[in-house]
């Protein structure tokens, strides 16, 4: 914490000319969320590789293997929950890397037979497994719709269960959403979730046909 805070202090007083060069520096030694910082402090918004690193990346291949569910969905959900920081803790009691609460750790870690302990949600290793392992099931929950399974995965199943009446199209549905940090996660993670797949040599789409045909 005490680093992250001298790098943050340390963009604030640095030329803007050199912002590239702490990214790279970071990048290079393996700290991501301080590569991320750099670009974002220096507005840099074309240094994809800076901005969108693949941070844990074999890990995140293992655990979307394991689970069912697309590695570049899992690191754009890390990427907007935490900005790749294995460290973060959220105002709401949020920890790790995919920003679990205590509680859904302790239920979903207890079928993978992880330890429930506050300190192992600041593993990448256990916060990466425990969160694929969550949204995978918020998927089959919404038969595979990821508008839904990451609003859920936001701010909770109960609340998109009273979100949706089937009435309104994809679009409406998301500018309904009630919690802006809800609407405004969605459409960072499905956007994320593009730039990931486009940085890799992909041509994705931001929703499937499913997801644009479906009633919400």
């Amino acid at each position: 914490e005490e680093a992250k805070a001298q790098w943050r202090h340390s963009l604030r007083i640095i030329q803007l000319a050199n912002f590239p060069m702490m990214g790279e520096w970071a990048l290079e030694r393996g700290w991501p969320d301080l590569a991320t910082d750099a670009a974002n402090a220096g507005k840099d918004w074309d240094r994809l590789d800076l901005r969108f690193p693949r941070s844990n990346w074999m890990e995140f291949l293992r655990a979307a293997s394991a689970n069912g569910v697309s590695p570049y969905e899992l690191i754009s959900i890390a990427r907007r929950e935490s900005s790749l920081y294995p460290f973060a803790v959220s105002g709401a009691g949020a920890i790790g890397l995919m920003q679990l609460m205590p509680s859904t750790a302790k239920y979903v870690g207890r079928r993978l037979n992880i330890p429930h302990r506050r300190s192992n949600l600041f593993n990448p290793v256990i916060s990466i497994n425990i969160g694929a392992a969550y949204y995978s099931e918020l998927k089959r929950r919404y038969g595979g719709n990821r508008l839904l399974a990451l609003a859920a995965y936001n701010a909770g199943p109960n609340r998109i269960d009273r979100w949706t009446n089937s009435s309104l199209k994809f679009d409406q549905w998301v500018d309904s959403i009630p919690f802006t940090e809800t609407r405004d996660y969605v459409q960072a993670v499905l956007s994320y979730n593009v730039i990931y797949q486009r940085m890799a040599g992909g041509t994705p789409k931001i929703l499937t046909d499913s997801e644009r045909s479906l009633s919400y």
